[in-house]
């Protein structure tokens, strides 16, 4: 209370402008004399050099090169103090208005009390200079594309610190990580033409969103202790905008829920199970290649769109046992649905002021986005119910004929093909694991997670192909030599045996990772390099960047399906290269994924010649859910053989 005591020595004009000057980036002094002095100092871009000891970060005097967003200081705390005491001598004694504003005063002081270790850690990381409450925000409040681009540069902007570059957006701080070069430095502002790069770093990064601190990452020793974790295994906030739609299953689940889900959910993936998938991959690849029938010869097109309704109907069907038919009626509600709610999604996580669900109501995406949610789930428990009863039908049916196992094997004369939702209702025991809601947050997860990271990792392998046609060439050359006669169906042997497209494939997700960041929420301090990562920080590990280290990617910004032959893999650091992830939280349908993608592009090049259109560097990339060219993969098609 020794504060509230010392207001009058100095005017409450004078202690205004002082906690002012303070957040507008100035020290100001009050002389005691009934005036204020001009700034001392304006507070520099540099950070504070590393210290050992965190309470010498918060040793009473907010330096010139604190970062403004650090509001925990001991100097604050006596300005909120002084401040309020100027308030409240202007007002009547015991009014209720007074009592607010302690209560308010004592409430901040003991919120920025527990925040002080927090910031304290944050801010001996270097990254760009923070305000308060906002943080970075005003700096990341950009177009898509150019958001990407500040995101992946602020990866090389920082000048100091062992790879590590914090940041604010608002008070919640950001931490990435990545390992760059000089050549890359400059080979990434002369591709991307920023203009916004801070100096070199060594593979971390931080910002801060709101009040939550993110710190990015791209250098494998430093990805390990996060994502090798059984502890740190909890999604960032960023994917709390999805739980409407994929409630709290595998993707947004944490904790027990996530363990106990992920053991029942690990089966479904089995090698057996995805044999029996190949028929859909390849009948849906076939309807794709008959859709493209009519591009041929013709001018540029975007594959984009064509491939990602041929890998809906596919995950659609092989999830839920149904066919949306979304290649031959891409009107249809459902589809029209996914395609709004994913936007709508990327737009929360891109805009700030859409994050608060009290604010997000008030706007008209609030209803798009309830209508979309509506139209999924009735579809989804429509399938659901309709097949739990059919399943029923069948139990009845043969307790009463007892039919033969080959019998049971059969439906409408074809051999019985279990969908992931067969395999749901059956681990669930008459609901005793998974009730309804469970299976359906399951099935809507599959779905999301299933169709757009394929089809851009597609898209972009038959570009890249399309831009260097000797390796298309080659690729051809090893289907022609595994599959002999050009009719006959790929067999699980043939997709294992497709050895150099796979090395295509697992190249383009190098240069293009369908997703380009991984965002966990620290639950436990972790130690990297000679920081400390407080819990409560965003970890956001930039894939985009982690792939293009020269230190196990010679030339990396090449295409060069090499680097995934056996040779060139061997002694390369395990986190080197993690398009699924990695660690326990790693994506559980890789492998199913691989197969499609081997299936659909296998099918596409055995039909045409792939030509790429656009120059790689001639590409806007925007890093929202998936990694995709703004303006679409333009492609020319010709006949392969008459």
């Amino acid at each position: 209370m020794v504060g509230l005591l010392m207001v009058r020595e100095a005017s409450t004009k004078e202690l205004c402008l002082s906690f002012v000057g303070l957040f507008v980036g100035n020290s100001f002094e009050c002389d005691g004399n009934s005036r204020v002095s001009t700034p001392t100092q304006a507070i520099p871009t540099e950070q504070p050099p590393f210290v050992d000891d965190p309470a010498a970060v918060c040793s009473g005097v907010i330096s010139p090169a604190s970062d403004l967003s650090d509001l925990s200081t001991p100097l604050v705390f006596q300005m909120i103090l002084q401040l309020c005491a100027a308030v409240l001598s202007l007002l009547p004694v015991g009014s209720v208005t007074s009592a607010l504003l302690v209560v308010m005063v004592v409430s901040l002081m003991v919120y920025n009390k527990r925040r002080a270790r927090l910031v304290s850690l944050i801010n001996r990381i270097p990254g760009p200079p923070a305000l308060p409450f906002i943080g970075n925000t005003i700096e990341l409040n950009v177009e898509h594309d150019e958001l990407f681009t500040r995101l992946v540069s602020g990866g090389l902007m920082y000048p100091r610190g062992d790879g590590v570059v914090r940041g604010w957006l608002g008070a919640k701080p950001w931490v990435l990580l990545y390992k760059s070069s000089v050549a890359e430095v400059e080979l990434f502002a002369r591709v991307t033409g920023s203009t916004t790069l801070w100096g070199i770093h060594r593979g971390v990064n931080k910002a801060w969103m709101g009040t939550t601190p993110y710190l990015m990452l791209s250098k494998p020793a430093m990805l390990e202790p996060i994502l090798a974790s059984n502890k740190n295994i909890e999604k960032s906030q960023d994917y709390v905008y999805l739980r409407p739609w994929l409630g709290t299953g595998l993707l947004t689940s944490s904790g027990k829920k996530w363990h106990t889900r992920r053991k029942i959910l690990t089966p479904t993936f089995h090698f057996k199970i995805l044999e029996d998938f190949l028929d859909v991959f390849q009948e849906q690849s076939d309807i794709l290649v008959e859709k493209l029938k009519h591009k041929v010869g013709k001018d540029p097109f975007n594959i984009f769109h064509y491939v990602t309704l041929c890998t809906l109907d596919i995950i659609c069907e092989t999830a839920m046992g149904r066919s949306v038919n979304a290649q031959g009626d891409s009107d249809s509600q459902y589809v029209k649905a996914i395609y709004e709610i994913s936007s709508i999604v990327q737009c929360r996580q891109a805009k700030m002021w859409l994050q608060p669900d009290w604010l997000f109501k008030m706007t008209s995406l609030s209803n798009k986005h309830d209508n979309c949610v509506k139209i999924l789930h009735g579809f989804s428990n429509k399938v659901i119910r309709e097949r739990k009863e059919e399943i029923r039908r069948q139990k009845e049916e043969k307790l009463c004929s007892s039919p033969s196992a080959e019998d049971e094997a059969l439906i409408y004369g074809r051999k019985k093909r279990l969908a992931f939702l067969d395999l749901l209702i059956e681990a669930s025991q008459d609901g005793a694991v998974l009730c309804n809601e469970d299976i359906r947050e399951e099935v809507d997860t599959f779905m999301f997670e299933g169709h757009d990271t394929t089809s851009a990792a597609i898209c972009w392998a038959l570009y890249l192909l399309g831009s260097h046609p000797e390796i298309q060439d080659r690729v051809v050359e090893e289907l022609n030599y595994v599959l002999g006669d050009y009719d006959r169906r790929l067999v699980m042997k043939d997709f294992q045996n497709l050895k150099y497209l796979e090395c295509c494939i697992k190249e383009a997700l190098r240069l293009y990772p369908s997703v380009p960041f991984i965002a966990r929420q620290l639950k436990q301090d972790v130690k990297i390099a000679h920081y400390t990562i407080p819990a409560g920080t965003t970890a956001l590990i930039v894939t985009y960047m982690l792939h293009r280290n020269p230190e196990y990617f010679p030339e990396p910004e090449k295409f060069n399906p090499d680097h995934f032959l056996p040779e060139n893999c061997v002694g390369r650091h395990p986190y080197a290269y993690i398009p699924f992830s990695a660690g326990p939280r790693n994506c559980i349908g890789q492998k199913f994924a691989l197969l499609e993608e081997k299936a659909v592009i296998a099918a596409v090049l055995r039909n045409y010649r792939v030509e790429a259109v656009d120059r790689r560097e001639d590409l806007t990339l925007l890093g929202e859910l998936i990694l995709r060219p703004k303006h679409g993969l333009n492609i020319r098609l010709q006949p392969r053989r008459s």
